[in-house]
């Protein structure tokens, strides 16, 4: 369950807040792996926070999914459930 609550909040957050302090350490990072070190400018910064939407979206949808499949097949001790778990992590 917990894993879930942290994708669904990472989710939430990421695009709405991607230009805060909140997320100073995640943006620095992307930043220097994808465009270097110099200053970003105005059209990358639009679709970074673009693709940002995308991948919180992305996220939180995939952290709904898998609180439903931890609270429901999970819970009931269903094999499938499981092993969908266990590679979609490992994955």
């Amino acid at each position: 369950m917990g894993v879930g609550i942290i994708m669904v909040a990472f989710g939430a957050v990421l695009e709405p807040f991607s230009r805060t302090a909140l997320l100073d350490g995640f943006n620095q990072a992307m930043n220097e792996a994808f465009w270097g070190s110099a200053p970003l400018s105005t059209l990358e910064k639009s679709y970074q926070q673009w693709i940002y939407g995308v991948l919180g979206a992305t996220m939180a949808g995939w952290g709904i999914f898998f609180l439903f499949i931890v609270r429901y097949p999970f819970a009931k001790k269903e094999l499938w459930a499981r092993n969908c778990l266990c590679l979609g992590l490992f994955i």
